[in-house]
């Protein structure tokens, strides 16, 4: 568990892959450095799968995977879901697409290594007129930085409000 007490495990290709065994569920694959990510998954996690429901909250499985020497995080959510979680990305100038992340370089290209069936998966980018093409990226990942705690409490404090 992290400081704003979202839960998570670093795991192998595997564990991944058979987390998303069947046809109900999807993947979300994001690079944690990507401004906006963070915040992403702290919202859908306590907008849409809030602790406070250990029920609704079981249905929300985040893992992270260390890949070509960066940090991912795999929301694994039911397929239902998907377009909510669309709605949250909005909010943050991101976007879901089709896919895993691949990575072009000078050995070829690499496709992130899990397994899922086509069409439940999704890597999440920026939007065209997001702040990140118009500023540095590490400056817009210090500034979510600044507010990760804030926002944490935020949401959590629309949370209990909500469950009371």
């Amino acid at each position: 568990m992290n400081d704003q007490g979202i839960e998570f495990d670093v795991v192998e290709d595997e564990k991944v892959s058979k987390a998303l065994e069947g046809n109900d569920k999807v993947a979300i694959v994001a690079m944690t450095a990507r401004p906006g990510v963070r915040s992403l998954i702290m919202a859908t996690e306590w907008r849409l799968f809030c602790p406070l429901d250990k029920a609704l909250n079981d249905k929300f499985e985040l893992l992270i995977r260390k890949w070509m020497d960066m940090v991912f995080v795999v929301m694994i959510i039911p397929a239902e879901y998907k377009e909510k979680v669309e709605q949250v990305a909005s909010e943050f100038k991101l976007r879901l697409v089709n896919g895993f992340p691949v990575v072009l370089g000078g050995d070829g290209s690499h496709r992130f290594p899990i397994t899922c069936p086509d069409g439940r998966s999704f890597c999440v980018e920026n939007v065209p007129g997001s702040a990140v093409y118009a500023k540095d990226g590490a400056s817009l990942y210090e500034e979510e930085s600044a507010h990760m705690d804030k926002f944490w409490a935020e949401e959590k404090q629309k949370a209990v409000a909500k469950y009371q």
